[in-house]
Order: structure tokens, then sequence, then C-alpha cells
């Protein structure tokens, strides 16, 4: 749209929508608007993997985007030409000043002047760079004007990200050993940076090989990983992991951690609304909450509460877990619990119910026939309106257990039946069925007048 000399270029779906290729404006706008009249541009909820130019000597303006490379070559010596909210750059350029407002230069910055807060700032390149900034992360050498900058509760500790990954949103998550000047830092005391304001309902996906390269961590886990899906399995060699709505397939952890000086148990994991195929703890605590196990978890200690364990609970071997306790959760039926937990028919929260989980149909698939989903697919280990209520509704709270407890399917697909409920006849029953394909890509439309397809 354009109002007022503004171009807004807004992303006002809920999906992510990446523009592949370089971006340059007003060369690559409609042809029937004048670019003369725009003197800025205002961006909202896209990513550009390549470069965004802006040329013309008009401004910018950016919220939630992501851009490999941001080039605004307009000069102005004292308003900004860059404004940016919740953004990631791999590189950022601007012959002006600019405002930043939690976001991540995740390479070179090229600056004149600067107004940051609660941003990550890797390289500051330029000479004698003006402005503020406040509850920042700077790297030492910049080439500041002392007398023209205003630095306040700022550090110039260097963060740690998950750097071998390829894709910018994923290399520049912090791992547990970042210091908690970084992500504790900013104005509000959450993370500095682009995920100042978090990733939920937006996950980063992590490649890499985590095995060959496995983590080691902070004793007292530091920066949680929140909001994740490894692709691959992972391995921790020490430390403490702490997860908050994340996924891996297979999770193997050697650590062994025991208690602390007031000898209370230190897990070897921490791990609430998350997602595992396999997991095994080698000696240590294991602490899950609203948590899916789709196979087997192996460990020696385990407290869990409100979670799915699809396949066996093991010690790794042919035994059980020495010690623990589970409770209002979904157990393997053969389960013998004498170490776990004391459960009898009258005050038992767990259940041996088996769990149906999500059928859908996946274009590629060439019979068309419903599957679940594979780890890391969209549905996986989301239960089917079929499971039983004992655990679609068995959790303390009165919703389901296990990972999407936070999503609150289950409550919400019976909410809707009881509102049409209220409306219907009497007698008239109201059922809902699943679309199961709303997962499949659609069919290509061919257009009869021209032969081509969309």
């Amino acid at each position: 749209s354009l109002s007022n000399a503004v171009l807004v270029i807004r992303n006002q779906s809920k999906r992510v929508i990446t523009i592949t290729g370089d971006v340059s404006l007003p060369d690559d706008l409609d042809a029937e608007l004048d670019a003369s009249e725009i003197n800025s541009y205002r961006v909202e909820g896209i990513n550009f993997s390549g470069k965004l130019t802006v040329n013309g000597g008009a401004t910018l303006e950016l919220q939630k985007v992501e851009a490999g490379t941001a080039d605004v070559p307009t000069f102005s010596s004292d308003e900004p030409v860059v404004m940016a909210t919740d953004c990631l750059f791999g590189v950022l350029t601007a012959g002006g000043p600019v405002q930043l407002d939690s976001c991540t230069v995740r390479d070179q910055a090229f600056l004149t002047a600067v107004n940051a807060v609660d941003c990550i700032l890797m390289e500051m390149i330029g000479s004698d760079i003006s402005g503020v900034l406040e509850y920042s992360r700077y790297p030492a050498s910049a080439p500041l004007d002392a007398t023209a900058m205003t630095i306040e509760d700022c550090t110039t500790l260097a963060p740690d990200f998950f750097s071998d990954e390829v894709k910018l949103a994923a290399r520049s998550v912090l791992t547990p050993g970042t210091d908690v000047a970084i992500y504790q830092g900013a104005s509000d005391g959450g993370e500095m940076g682009y995920f100042h304001h978090g990733r939920v309902g937006q996950p980063v996906r992590l490649g890499g090989d985590y095995v060959a390269n496995p983590l080691s961590l902070p004793a007292d886990g530091g920066y949680p990983l929140q909001d994740l899906v490894f692709e691959a399995d992972v391995k921790v060699l020490s430390g403490m992991l702490r997860l908050r709505r994340c996924a891996i397939p297979g999770l193997e952890i050697l650590t062994a951690l025991s208690t602390d000086i007031d000898e209370n148990d230190i897990p070897s994991l921490d791990a609430r609304d998350s997602l595992f195929s396999d997991l095994s703890v080698l000696a240590g605590l294991v602490r899950l909450e609203y948590c899916t196990v789709m196979q087997t978890a192996s460990c020696q200690r385990l407290q869990a509460s409100d979670c799915i364990f699809a396949g066996a609970i093991s010690d790794g071997g042919p035994g059980e877990p020495e010690s623990g306790c589970l409770r209002y959760s979904r157990v393997p039926a053969d389960l013998d619990g004498s170490t776990l937990f004391v459960c009898s028919d009258d005050s038992c929260t767990n259940t041996s119910k088996t769990p149906e989980f999500m059928r859908f149909y996946y274009c590629s698939d060439p019979s068309h026939e419903p599957r679940l989903a594979a780890f890391g697919e969209a549905g996986f280990g989301v239960l089917d309106r079929f499971t039983p209520e004992a655990i679609r509704f068995g959790a303390e709270d009165g919703a389901e257990m296990g990972a999407h407890h936070h999503n609150y399917y289950s409550l919400k697909l019976e909410a809707v039946v009881d509102k049409l409920d209220e409306f219907l006849p009497v007698g008239i029953e109201p059922v809902l069925i699943m679309d199961r394909r709303l997962l499949r890509i659609p069919p290509e439309i061919k257009n009869t007048s021209n032969g081509e397809s969309s």
C-alpha cells in the first residue's frame, strides 16, 4: 500500500515468507507506482535471504525482518535512515544514523551513527561513530567517538552462537555457554538481540552434527534452550541441559550431577514442553514436565509430571530406573513401578492407555495414504481426538499430557464442540472431523488459455 509517501510491504499471515535473491527498491516495484513520490519504505514480517537495497534517497523502516544484507546508502546527518525493531541482519550498511531496537547484526555493521537498545552488534565499522548504546553488546574495538557516544548498561563480552549453522537465524541462536550479561542483559532482564522477544510460535531449526561435536554445558545450565528444533541427534558431555519447548530426535546425556550445597538434586536434564524420539541419560537425574518421549526413555533417576511415555522406560538395560516419581503421566502398561512411584486404584493419577497420534496426508507419500508425521514435520507428536480422555485431559490442570500441553489442542477442540452444542437444536450432536489433507501441497492448476501451470 502507498500512503503519505510511505510504501508499506507487510506480511499479514502467520507464516514465514522468505524472498530469495537480491531485492532493490524501487527497481523491483510494480511499474505502475511512481517511485519518485516514495520517501520511505516500511517492511514487516518478511525475510530476505539475499541483499535488500534501498535507493533514491529513501529511508527504511523494518519490523520483524531478517536480511542477509541491508544496504541503505541514503545520506543524512541527523535523521535516521534505518529504523529497525526485532530484526536480524548479516551485514548492515547505512549512509546516515540508524535506530535499532532488539536487533542483531551478526557480521558487520557499517555505521556513521547509531542509537541502539537491547541489541547485539558483533562488528562495527566506520570512523568516530556517535550516538547512544543502551543495554546492548558492542565490540570493544568499535571505532566510537568518545565525546559523542553515550554508553549505558552495555557489555563488550563476546556472545557464543551456534555458529556452524548455514541459515542466518540458526547461527544467531545463543548457546548455553553465553555469558549471563548477554542472555539476561536487556532492559527488561531478557536476552539481547533479535530473539529478545522470544521464538514462541516460530521455532528455529538447528542443523549441525552434535554427536560428532557434542555439547559441553555450564554446570548450572546457563542460557536455557528455547523454541528450537534439532534436525539430528544431540549428545551432551557435561553440565546441565535446560530445554523449553524444544524438539530433539535422539538425546544422549553423559552428565552425572549429584547435589548442590543444600543437598538438593541437580538434574542433568531439566525439560519442559519438549519432544523426544529417544532419551538416554547415563547417571544423572531427569526432570520432565509436559514432555513426550515417543520411543525409549533410559535413565537412572526420573521425575516426571504431565508427560507421555509412548514407549518403554528403563535404566538402560532390562531393569527400571532406580528411583523417582511419575505423576499425571502416560506410562507403559508393563512398567512395574515399584522403584518409581506408589500407585493404587484409588489414588493413581497415571494411565497406561495407548495414545493415538494424528495421521496426515503428506504429498511425499505416492500412495497418498495417511501416515504419522516424521520427526521435525508439522504435526509430529500431536494427539488425535480418538486418544483416550485419560491422556487428552489427564494433566493436573485438566489439559492434555505431553509436549503440546502448552498449545491446549484438546481443550480447544472440546471448547468448539461445547460452543456448537449451545446453539444447536435439542437432539443434534456436533461432531468435529479433522481435515487430514491440510499438509498436502495443492495440485497444479493448468491455465488452458496459455498452457501454463500454476
